[in-house]
């Protein structure tokens, strides 16, 4: 009988020992997927940005006109480009809800104090730096 309760004892011991590291596990893999929408994010924004040049580009190369034809080429071109903007602009709202949401589940279920919090940012970071994000 004191041996079935020895062996449920260290049974009971190796599980919260496991699920300890568990925790610790699963932070890191949540700060490596959490990493992957932050990188798809700075992607979009760097695409807006570039879209944006573009499209003041166009602008400017409008107001400088030299042909008619040149301005029907233009004229067809920004709204070409505002099309391209919205679509960027839907797919970015869509990215930053999905992550405030993704974060929100974070700080609830696992960013339970300041020092989670910081070890969540480090592994964040640390993935963001693998994947050549900065």
């Amino acid at each position: 009988m004191k041996l079935l309760t020895v062996l449920i004892l260290a049974g009971i011991i190796l599980s919260i020992l496991n699920s300890c590291n568990q925790k610790e596990n699963d932070l890191n893999g949540i700060a490596e997927a959490f990493a992957s929408q932050e990188y798809r994010a700075v992607n979009l924004r760097n695409k807006r940005f570039l879209l944006a040049d573009q499209i003041r580009f166009t602008q400017d190369s409008l107001l400088k006109k030299t042909a008619d034809s040149d301005t029907v080429i233009l004229i067809k071109r920004i709204e070409i480009l505002n099309e391209e903007k919205q679509l960027l602009l839907s797919k970015s709202i869509l990215l930053a809800d999905s992550i405030k949401l993704q974060m929100d589940k974070i700080r609830a279920n696992y960013l339970t104090d300041k020092n989670k919090e910081m070890e969540f940012n480090k592994l964040l970071q640390t993935a963001l730096n693998n994947l050549g994000c900065k």
